[in-house]
């Protein structure tokens, strides 16, 4: 039944390229995301049920425009339950659906080492739901997707078959956006602070440099306001004087 699954996807890719406009204006887009499974393994050794993480890129070609169909080669890393070291590449294309949300079809073919179970060949049919943002004037369209998808030995442990399904968030929000928020929580500084030091320097050098002439004028018009400031002598005073 997997190999089905498998040949109706290539099928898939073989009818879009056919498909496709060749005379119309294209443009690649390309994203990564972290994502996160839940599954379980039919297999004769090994665990039954696991969770999986990993991160799974792609770049897709097509017209430039959103809602646009798109194909292009994907690659995947994965492990499952910290016991397993996978890496697989092949295809996917993404059907457009109304707004920017897309279905996504992945065919992709990998190895696998593990723990628990034996070593070999992996074949992959996965099948997403999400939204795919179009940038108009970038490279990079960030995605979220919910998935099911299905693996199955090649060589090997033929007997080895497993369905998870999860959540795929991108790596914009799940790695580089974290980074840079630690990364200014440790070296930011006040610029206000770090210009209070200079401020108060420049402050004390033009003091410094003032001519003695200005501080003189300046202590003559201190001295004349103090003297406007005192009150007027009464007139008993002046005649007991």
């Amino acid at each position: 039944m997997p190999y089905l699954f498998y040949l109706a996807i290539l099928a898939l890719f073989a009818l879009a390229a056919g498909a496709h406009p060749q005379h119309a204006r294209a443009d690649s887009l390309t994203s990564a995301r972290t994502f996160l499974e839940m599954g379980k393994r039919d297999a004769d050794s090994g665990d039954k049920l696991f969770a999986g993480l990993g991160v799974v890129a792609d770049t897709t070609f097509g017209r430039a425009k959103p809602k646009a169909f798109r194909v292009g080669p994907a690659i995947e890393l994965r492990t499952v339950n910290f016991g397993t070291l996978e890496a697989a590449a092949g295809a996917t294309m993404l059907l457009p659906l109304p707004g920017e949300l897309y279905i996504g079809l992945y065919g992709l073919a990998g190895a696998a080492a593990r723990k628990k179970a034996p070593d070999g060949l992996t074949g992959i049919g996965k099948v997403t739901f999400g939204f795919r943002a179009y940038p108009y004037d970038n490279w990079y369209g960030y995605g979220l997707n919910v998935y099911g998808a299905g693996r199955k030995a090649i060589n090997g442990d033929e007997s080895l078959v497993e369905w998870s399904g999860g959540v795929e968030v991108d790596v914009e929000f799940t790695v580089i956006t974290p980074l840079l928020f630690f990364r200014n929580l440790v070296t930011a500084h006040d610029p206000y602070e770090e210009g209070m030091p200079e401020r108060r320097e420049e402050d004390e050098e033009e003091a410094q440099d003032e001519p003695e002439e200005e501080r003189e004028e300046e202590d003559e018009e201190k001295s004349e306001g103090l003297d406007s400031e005192k009150p007027p002598a009464l007139e008993g005073d002046e005649e007991e004087e």
